[in-house]
């Protein structure tokens, strides 16, 4: 651990003591996926009127991201400060998408929460691996282009959703506690797009399409489905850089096949837009 974090943990542990009894320990986690909507469906969530997101963001990361499983520094600052996070007179959660890549992280959560809900927001690995792609040219350096990141774990494994599941999730979680929502499953329109209150972009949905990706997550927590307008998020604005190859496509099609079709067996039915 490094010596700068310190005073924030001493300060995080004393904020913890006079604050906890004010808050209580989260009723569900959005785990992951990275470029899976995860923005999108915390903010729709949010919009309900008995569920609350922490307002707490770690710094320069997405809205909602807490960071508290996987980071050292951020677990000391205990247990007691991550439940002052959250609403007690609501049902709260956060989501950190990269939880789910981690199976020491998943068993951190399991051991000090036993009973939360955790949720799994995908998309089309394709799809995922080219925005991840264009967030990390966009931010660094490196200008990548897709054929560049082929045979990068780094980009490819996040997009391996059954073997995540199966090795970091299933080993801790039961199958009643864990909900799984396909973000691109219907397809929508988008309207007017603008700066959002949050970083990135948004936009209106007219076909009302994250309802369907809601609904099922509402009642998974036990929430009444409620008459609502959701909006997309993008976190960031991204740089596009040149047209995909075809060639690269196909291979990474080949690459996620064998994938996708356990994760269509285990939710039991295909995702024909991923094909």
């Amino acid at each position: 651990m490094k010596p700068k974090h310190l005073p924030k943990i001493a300060f995080n542990r004393i904020k913890g003591k006079l604050l906890a009894s004010r808050g209580k320990l989260p009723d569900f986690i959005i785990v992951g996926a990275q470029k899976c909507g995860t923005t999108t469906i915390i903010k729709s969530l949010e919009k309900h009127p008995e569920v609350a997101v922490t307002k707490y963001t770690y710094p320069n990361k997405a809205y909602g991201e807490v960071h508290f499983f996987n980071k050292s520094h951020m677990f000391q600052s205990g247990m007691n400060w991550y439940r002052s996070l959250f609403d007690i007179n609501k049902i709260s959660g956060e989501k950190t998408p990269c939880y789910m890549t981690q199976k020491q992280t998943m068993l951190r959560i399991s051991q000090n929460l036993p009973n939360v809900k955790i949720i799994v927001c995908l998309r089309d690995p394709v799809k995922r691996i080219i925005s991840h792609l264009n967030m990390v040219n966009t931010f660094t350096s490196n200008h990548r282009s897709l054929k560049d990141i082929l045979n990068n774990p780094e980009f490819l494994d996040r997009g391996k959703y059954f073997s995540l599941i199966e090795n970091n999730i299933l080993p801790f979680f039961d199958t009643s506690r864990i909900h799984i929502a396909i973000v691109d499953e219907n397809k929508y329109k988008q309207t007017h797009v603008k700066d959002s209150e949050i970083k990135g972009m948004k936009a209106r949905d007219e076909k009302r399409h994250i309802n369907k990706t809601i609904d099922p997550m509402l009642e998974f927590l036990n929430l009444e489905k409620l008459d609502i307008d959701y909006d997309y998020y993008y976190v960031g604005k991204y740089n596009k850089k040149e047209e995909v190859d075809t060639e690269s496509i196909d291979k990474l099609k080949n690459l996620y096949a064998k994938e996708n079709s356990k994760l269509f067996d285990f939710i039991g039915r295909d995702i024909e837009s991923w094909t």
